[in-house]
């Protein structure tokens, strides 16, 4: 619960979130209940309030979670929150007004001062459409555009993950794997328009009105969305921090592909099966206990795919090609196998969470160099010299010094 965690010193009621429908009608009903949902609307006049209660009763029952059926009662235990609003606010420590800050995109990110001093915005994902939606819109928007002698070129609709989005002024790239227009004008349309609206989210906190003795803090869980994208325009949005935990999407496709690059670069003869990487890699996971999906054979037959093309590109073989991802990898973590790194005293694989904790003490930090430690070790040469005290120093142009 990121709002249980949030309210901790803040005090009840200061904590504005925003996030999908989904999400705030199931919360709303979760801690509060139809009989009290009205009362935590007195935003609204009566009947706009009465017709919201409603709205999200009628939403859930639509779903099969009548509320206080058997299925509701389930939806809850899955959830680990107790059917009864009153228990479940107890056990989590959520008042009433902490419930009535919830807000959800498209109906609470403008045209509203409730969050006017609120000490903290906590926004939940982001608001994308689908691209039947967008394409409608940007379609619209290119006919407007022709008329003011600005063409705009022609998007289809299709769209593309993984696309690399310049952030922060050019500052910062991310490889967001939210499904993106693969066409330059429709991208930089949906871009702003998103942003756009996160902008209008964070303006509900009326930061013009606020002062050194009245601040109020931003925090987003995006995943990978490119907030303050370059071709999105400037939207004041401040310069973002981009924070990845192993929960992201991002992360958990980065540790896949780590563990594939690894498995195949020892597979033997150029026999190369899919159920045997999914296999191999579902092992790994499971034994590093991390909580991340299994791989399926489309997502082991997409990465085997990216690293054939790498082979074809650089002719070699796909071990091979494996091999020198797994090496570029391993350039990426800067000198591994150095138990003397300059002002570190302690090898990374020998003990990698305290080697971790000499550069941070974060959390999500010391879990991914322990991560790392674990599926570089079989790749890289120098780890058994690194354990017994000597090894190698790679610098970030790949030269190695050896001592």
């Amino acid at each position: 619960m990121v709002e249980k965690i949030a309210i901790k010193g803040k005090g009840s009621g200061n904590i504005a979130v925003l996030t999908h429908l989904p999400i705030r009608y199931l919360l709303t009903a979760a801690f509060a209940g139809p009989e009290e949902v009205p009362a935590l609307l007195q935003y609204m006049d009566e009947e706009k309030a009465a017709a919201m209660a409603s709205k999200i009763l009628k939403w859930l029952d639509n779903r099969g979670w009548k509320y206080d059926s058997p299925e509701w009662h389930k939806l809850m235990k899955d959830m680990d929150i107790p059917s009864n609003p009153v228990e479940a606010r107890e056990k989590y420590g959520i008042t009433l007004e902490d419930v009535a800050m919830l807000g959800h995109w498209g109906n609470d990110d403008r045209g509203h001062n409730r969050w006017e001093n609120a000490s903290e915005l906590i926004i939940w994902g982001a608001p994308l459409k689908n691209p039947q939606e967008y394409q409608i819109e940007y379609h619209i928007h290119r006919a407007i555009m022709k008329k003011h002698g600005i063409e705009l070129e022609y998007w289809d609709g299709s769209v593309e993950k993984d696309q690399t989005i310049a952030t922060n002024g050019g500052e910062d790239e991310l490889d967001c794997s939210f499904p993106l227009p693969t066409v330059a004008d429709a991208r930089r349309y949906v871009l702003s328009d998103i942003n756009a609206q996160i902008a209008q989210g964070i303006g509900r906190l009326r930061g013009v009105r606020r002062t050194e003795e009245n601040p109020a803090e931003v925090t987003m869980f995006l995943g990978d969305f490119p907030v303050a994208a370059v071709e999105a325009g400037d939207y004041h949005l401040p310069t973002i921090a981009y924070e990845t935990s192993i929960q992201s999407h991002l992360c958990q496709t980065a540790t896949k592909e780590a563990m594939t690059v690894s498995v195949i670069s020892v597979m033997e003869g150029g026999r190369i099966c899919l159920q045997e990487i999914c296999d191999a890699v579902n092992h790994i996971t499971g034994n590093m206990k991390l909580s991340i999906p299994k791989m399926g054979r489309d997502g082991a037959r997409n990465l085997l795919n990216k690293i054939r093309n790498y082979a074809v590109s650089l002719k070699v073989s796909l071990t091979e090609a494996a091999r020198m991802l797994a090496d570029k990898i391993m350039v990426w973590i800067m000198a591994p196998s150095s138990p003397k790194m300059p002002g570190l005293e302690t090898a990374f694989y020998a003990d990698p969470e305290k080697y971790a904790r000499q550069i941070s003490d974060h959390t999500d930090w010391i879990e991914a160099v322990a991560i790392l430690a674990k599926m570089l070790e079989p790749l890289d040469p120098g780890a058994k010299d690194a354990r017994a005290g000597y090894g190698r120093w790679r610098w970030p142009d790949g030269t190695v010094t050896t001592y």
